[in-house]
């Protein structure tokens, strides 16, 4: 886990900053007395306590001096200021427990300030001269938040933690963020995540590979991020044997979550070039395979196949290695065309994941088990009337309804292979959702467990609505005709840590071997499919490879 350290000053607000600490980025900080031995850490931060940036403060300045990350808040902002020979002196506008307006980022925010000291520009020097950045002033004119130019050195005059100020945890995360530099660990660590799952981010990074823990909820376990390919059991319905070949999974060393994504400001750019896109079956050759499945279906093998295929690109290197830097933006490139809900990348040694799927798989919280399956999709409207005449025919349409409702029916068995009789419950099925580029119907089930979140995730598992029902029959009959594995396009991509655990669909998502990218796409074939409809919506499912790829897909005539 991240290890953030915060030295307490004497300071009578010193928990509530850690509590704050822990809402801005999901860690809570050891605490130390600012006359203890300062240990190792990946970020200190110097709380605000009495006296002057001068005084004998060993902890602080042991940390001022370390090399790592800091990010000061009143009197450690004043004494990150000192240490780069700004004068800190009686203020000209001293308040305490008053507030201020400041611009932080853009963005207005009323903070509460408790100082009788400020920071100043020596005579004859200015801040800029010193290697100050100043980032926000009150309007008074008092330095209210700044940088050192050359230092991972961040402070705030203000109170973060107090109960009048607004924002507080935003700003102290966009500090840690900046102080910490999370993306920097994807050239550190052989594995890198970033997962950004309704609204949340989290970022995770670590040295050692393993697999997925069955049977331990242990509350204090550290973190396992990763991913499972549609392979991964087998395609034995509900198997907790799996094959350490078909997933990806590392302990998290780094940990951080984010109650909110990241704006463009914090993000790498500069997505590498890459070939037109071929798809794998072409229009006839689909809806050939569509009329087999339906085949199946009225021989009563299945109610509903979801058959898939795939289309493969290239990344141009120039012979120069792909590695983090252009994974990182590659999946930039994609969040910025294609808005997700469960979006997310992955970095290992072997494989990279980059995805935009708008589908959880399930997740726990508490006891508590969710699973939220998408079943019937239509594209976007060009005009606000094409759009909702798209949107009100999916939510009427009797076939996707029925795919949805038999997804449904898959995911309340699934779950109660792990949850306490009578507790599953369908909150809300076939709701009509509307995102950035597609219209879609997500149904949600939940449940109370009573088993540990890793095996009711595998009881589970593979999704149903990337199988079909039943499951184990459809498995089979989708394995002769797709005749190829799916790898991780249909798998599941998350975190589990302790008790909790959050996993999402791998649909949308492009998969980087080398300069290999392969993107899978499908849908629900029932009796009532129509085998070019079909085709049809493979295509829309295609959009965002072919936004990725920067080219239209080949190979569909």
């Amino acid at each position: 886990m991240t290890r953030i350290v915060l030295i307490d000053n004497h300071d009578s607000f010193t928990h509530l900053l850690a509590d704050l600490v822990d809402t801005a980025i999901g860690v809570y900080p050891t605490i130390i007395d600012r006359d203890a031995e300062l240990p190792d850490a990946d970020c200190y931060i110097i709380s605000p306590g009495p006296g002057h940036p001068a005084d004998d403060l060993p902890a602080a300045r042991a940390a001022l001096h370390s090399g790592r990350p800091v990010v000061g808040v009143c009197l450690g902002h004043q004494m990150i200021a000192h240490e780069a020979g700004a004068v800190v002196d009686v203020a000209a506008n001293p308040m305490h427990g008053l507030t201020s307006t400041i611009t932080y980022q853009g963005q207005h925010y009323e903070v509460t300030r408790y100082h009788s000291l400020d920071v100043t520009e020596p005579a004859g020097s200015t801040f800029e001269q010193l290697g100050l950045n100043i980032l926000a002033r009150a309007e008074d004119s008092t330095v209210m938040a700044l940088a050192h130019a050359t230092k991972p050195h961040y402070g705030v005059q203000f109170h973060p933690e107090s109960h009048g100020t607004q924002g507080g945890a935003t700003i102290l995360g966009d500090m840690l963020w900046k102080a910490l530099n999370p993306f920097q660990w994807a050239q550190h660590y052989p594995y890198f995540a970033w997962l950004e799952f309704e609204g949340r981010t989290t970022i995770a990074a670590g040295r050692t590979p393993t697999t997925l823990p069955l049977g331990d909820a242990s509350p204090t376990a550290a973190p396992i991020v990763g991913a499972l390919t549609y392979e991964a059991n087998g395609l034995r319905d509900g198997s907790t044997d799996l094959d350490a070949d078909q997933q990806v999974f590392f302990h998290a060393e780094q940990f951080i979550v984010l109650p909110n994504l990241l704006d463009d400001s914090h993000l790498p750019t500069a997505c590498p070039k890459i070939s037109a896109p071929q798809i794998a079956h072409s229009r006839e050759q689909y809806t050939q395979l569509v009329a087999r499945a339906q085949e199946a279906i009225t021989h009563g093998q299945s109610y509903e196949l979801c058959l898939t295929t795939k289309a493969t690109a290239t990344i141009d290197t120039d012979g120069t290695p792909i590695g983090p830097a252009e994974d990182l933006a590659l999946y930039q490139a994609l969040r910025s065309r294609v808005a997700a809900p469960m979006a997310g990348l992955l970095i290992s040694p072997t494989v990279s994941i980059i995805s935009a799927s708008p589908e959880r798989f399930i997740d726990a919280h508490d006891g508590t088990i969710r699973a939220q399956p998408i079943k019937g999709t239509r594209p976007r409207g060009a005009t606000e009337e094409e759009d909702a005449a798209l949107a009100a025919e999916l939510a009427n349409s009797a076939k996707d309804h029925a795919e949805n409702l038999m997804i449904v029916d898959v995911l309340r068995n699934d779950l109660h292979r792990s949850c306490q009789r009578h507790s599953i419950v369908v909150e809300h099925c076939a709701a009509l959702h509307s995102y950035p580029r597609v219209h879609q119907l997500v149904s949600t089930i939940t449940g109370q467990l009573h088993t540990d979140p890793a095996t009711a995730l595998m009881r589970a598992f593979p999704g149903g609505s990337m199988t079909g029902a039943p499951k184990q029959r459809s498995m089979e009959i989708l394995a002769e005709l797709e005749g190829a594995p799916r790898g991780f396009y249909s798998g599941i991509m998350g975190y589990l840590h302790g008790e909790h655990m959050d996993f999402s669909m791998l649909i949308r998502t492009a998969v980087r071997t080398g300069n290999l990218l392969e993107y899978g796409a499908g849908g629900a074939i029932t009796r009532l499919s129509k085998p070019d409809e079909e085709y049809d919506e493979v295509r829309v499912k295609l959009l965002p490879f072919e936004l990725l790829c920067g080219h239209p897909i080949r190979g569909t005539s």
